[in-house]
């Protein structure tokens, strides 16, 4: 997923500088410094329920949740690009 958001282009340019953090708490921070505008939870199971549901094996979706500020622009253009990049996994 992760190179799937990197790969997000719009008028054929990179549109997401995607950082990759283990910690929740940092992620935050950064978010509350306006150092990043979005942030995207993934589960740690995220890959095995994903293979789950593509071999048949599970029909519920899989959950992810969006944090940032819905009242940055930044945040609005950024959250239009996930959600279809994330229905192409």
């Amino acid at each position: 997923m992760v190179e799937a958001l990197r790969s997000t282009t719009f008028d054929g340019q990179p549109v997401l500088d995607v950082s990759v953090v283990a910690d929740r708490r940092e992620a935050e921070a950064a978010l509350r410094e306006y150092k990043d505008v979005l942030m995207l939870l993934i589960p740690s199971d995220f890959s095995r329920v994903l293979q789950e549901v593509r071999d048949g094996r599970v029909e519920e979706p899989i959950t992810l949740q969006l944090v940032g500020d819905p009242a940055l622009d930044s945040y609005v253009f950024a959250n239009s690009f996930v959600p279809s990049v994330v229905d192409e996994l």
